[in-house]
């Protein structure tokens, strides 16, 4: 063990870490628990050297869990200091954290590059010059890096798309709101406007997706490998593609209804 990590590992025991907690910041300890825990993990994993963001997750996670085996760092602050290193850039070349306001409510997320930062709408949006969702944010600002005291940079309130097929949405890539038409919100890396038995139930030009029982669908901006479906869609792992009743209902890619799936 170096001299670097017995340094960290004894700042973390005399911070008093603990097992008998009920949630991480119950114990007045656990603050400094959970920094001297990121500082070993700074040190020994490289947030710029790392090969991909999986790779340094599992070394921040690997570090974690050793330090709760040591009792350095209570049990329940373990997930709290694996967040701050999966909501980060490291192993992310271009990647920035990006802070975006809105009716006085900040949230961090990362975007592949400073231009995806962009404001929600009605809202401000500014890319962050530090690796952590943990760090980049403070009183809707962005914070600044220790080591420089250049201001961050902002950007201007954008109009959302006016429908679907201005900007289709395939699954994974909306980063915010503001990247959906209106009456679609990102969740899960997808633009969603709720519950829909068919596509008509759907604004902008939406796909229906039936992911459970038929008439129990959900509206995204881009349905089921971007099929045109003119009644729904069904994504499943086995059985999948544009809900038929006749092959009329199907795209011109495929000419047969078969159990009420086109293929």
């Amino acid at each position: 063990m170096g001299t670097r990590w017995t340094l960290v590992l004894a700042i973390l025991l005399a911070a008093g870490a603990s097992g008998a907690h009920g949630a991480c910041g119950d114990d007045s300890g656990d603050a400094a628990a959970v920094t001297a825990a990121r500082a070993a993990i700074a040190a020994a994993c490289d947030c710029a050297q790392a090969s991909s963001r999986a790779t340094y997750v599992r070394c921040a996670a690997a570090v974690a869990r050793q330090l709760v085996l040591d009792g350095a760092l209570p049990a329940v602050c373990g997930g709290a200091v694996k967040r701050c290193a999966a909501r980060s850039t490291c192993g992310r070349p271009g990647a920035v954290t990006c802070c975006r306001t809105r009716a006085g409510r900040t949230r961090c997320t990362t975007t592949r590059e400073a231009a995806q930062c962009r404001a929600p709408a009605g809202g401000t949006a500014c890319a962050g010059m530090v690796a952590s969702c943990c760090d980049a944010c403070a009183g809707g600002d962005c914070a600044p890096p220790t080591t420089t005291s250049t201001p961050p940079v902002t950007t201007t309130t954008v109009p959302r798309p006016a429908s679907c097929a201005v900007v289709p949405q395939p699954p994974g890539s909306c980063a915010g709101d503001e990247a959906c038409p209106a009456g679609y919100a990102c969740v899960g890396g997808e633009c969603r406007a709720g519950a829909c038995a068919t596509r008509a139930d759907c604004p902008g030009g939406g796909e229906c997706v039936l992911e459970g029982e038929p008439g129990a669908g959900t509206c995204l901006c881009h349905g089921c490998a971007g099929l045109v479906c003119p009644i729904a869609c069904r994504r499943s792992l086995l059985l999948g593609g544009c809900v038929c009743r006749s092959e009329s209902d199907c795209p011109p890619e495929d000419d047969v209804c078969f159990l009420g799936i086109c293929s």
